[in-house]
């Protein structure tokens, strides 16, 4: 992955704590300029996939392209479905996920300027919370997690809120997604001679919107964009992005 704020894929909208049926396997291919898939089973969750990037940023030759590439970052985790607001009588209890991941460093060259990737081993803890309330087919959602790097950067912090209003098998979303490194130092130097390591201090204040379609087969279509607000050391480029979710299994989600 290689979009502008953070290194290690996190799907939007906080759909991470959409929680599969029992016995059924979900497999979601997933494209975010230059991002990769993430395969889901219920209660597990593992992201491999393939990465690459490119930069002229630190070649001295005007034009000259720069790229790295290889296995991406894996990210492994178990989800745990602490409440569920469908069993809840008071009418106040949300969706609640809780949600403990690894990372293992890919192959690619992680002293790359602008790498695709953390470079890292980690363990990223989280929690989901999805609630409807107010008009029909309306909710609201919220993500909190952090990142303990254990082998180079910093640590990392990350959380999302936002809406969403179902109309039929469509779903419009809008948002708002923070994502942070607890320490490190500034981008340095001036281009095409920049210095820009796993050190870097990087924040990430950004909008994302987008509509998904859920067809008859328990299918979900998700399209989405994103855009830096503000921030430190990160990119102001439009992000993009799309994914299907496949379930497979005696129930379908």
């Amino acid at each position: 992955m290689s979009s502008g704020a953070e290194n290690i894929p996190r799907r939007p909208f906080a759909q991470t704590g959409l929680m599969p049926a029992p016995g059924t396997w979900v497999v979601t291919p997933w494209y975010q300029y230059t991002e990769f898939f993430r395969y889901f089973s219920h209660g597990r969750q593992i992201t491999l996939g393939y990465t690459s990037a490119a930069t002229r940023s630190s070649s001295k030759t005007p034009d000259l392209v720069t790229n790295t590439s290889g296995r991406s970052d894996t990210v492994f985790g178990i989800r745990y479905e602490a409440a569920r607001e469908s069993e809840d009588h008071s009418g106040y209890m949300p969706d609640i996920v809780l949600r403990a991941g690894g990372i293992y460093a890919g192959s690619y060259d992680k002293e790359f300027q602008f790498a695709p990737g953390s470079g890292s081993v980690g363990i990223e803890p989280s929690v989901v919370a999805l609630k409807h309330f107010g008009w029909e087919g309306f909710g609201a959602y919220s993500h909190l997690g952090y990142r303990y790097m254990r082998s180079g950067g910093h640590d990392q912090w990350f959380a999302a809120i936002g809406a969403q209003q179902e109309i039929g098998r469509w779903t419009l979303n809008l948002g708002y997604r923070h994502f942070a490194n607890t320490a490190g130092v500034d981008i340095g130097g001036t281009p095409p001679n920049i210095t820009y390591s796993r050190q870097i201090m990087e924040i990430a204040e950004q909008l994302e919107g987008g509509f998904g379609y859920r067809d008859r087969g328990g299918r979900l279509y998700q399209f989405y964009l994103r855009k830096t607000i503000d921030g430190n050391n990160t990119s102001g480029a439009l992000e993009f992005g799309a994914y299907a979710s496949f379930a497979f299994g005696s129930e379908k989600h």
